[in-house]
């Protein structure tokens, strides 16, 4: 079947398909478990039926964390997120640092000292106290 319509003083053909399957043979969309996983995987959090994004600081904080744990130094490891999250490494670096009131010295000694890194996120990110304390294993 061909329709002709208009599109600004010119004719434009289309032509309508039927379908090729039938809407049974449509695979079923994502589960609502593997969602909650890709939504984990992106640092969000499943709290009961909600899903709480966290602050794109914190993020970035618990990235760094996570990689210098996996024996990666603090400024390799800013780089990799700024790279992943196309910011630069001044910005995660400040997310890590100036917005904690903190220099790099004090960050790096800090990432040896779970309970009192903890400690400074929790007063900077009060309501993300308890993925705080799991995300830092305290």
């Amino acid at each position: 079947m061909w329709d002709c319509r208009e599109n600004v003083g010119r004719s434009v053909s289309i032509h309508i398909f039927d379908s090729l399957i039938e809407h049974d043979d449509i695979p079923e969309r994502n589960t609502e478990k593997q969602i909650i996983e890709s939504r984990r995987e992106k640092h969000e959090i499943q709290i009961s039926t909600h899903s709480i994004k966290l602050p794109v600081a914190l993020e970035q904080i618990l990235e760094v964390v996570e990689l210098v744990d996996r024996g990666i130094e603090f400024k390799d490891a800013a780089k990799i997120v700024a790279k992943r999250r196309n910011v630069t490494v001044n910005t995660v670096r400040d997310k890590c640092c100036r917005q904690l009131g903190l220099n790099v010295h004090q960050f790096n000694a800090l990432l040896k000292n779970k309970r009192e890194l903890a400690s400074i996120l929790t007063r900077k990110f009060p309501d993300y106290e308890v993925i705080i304390s799991k995300k830092l294993q305290i």
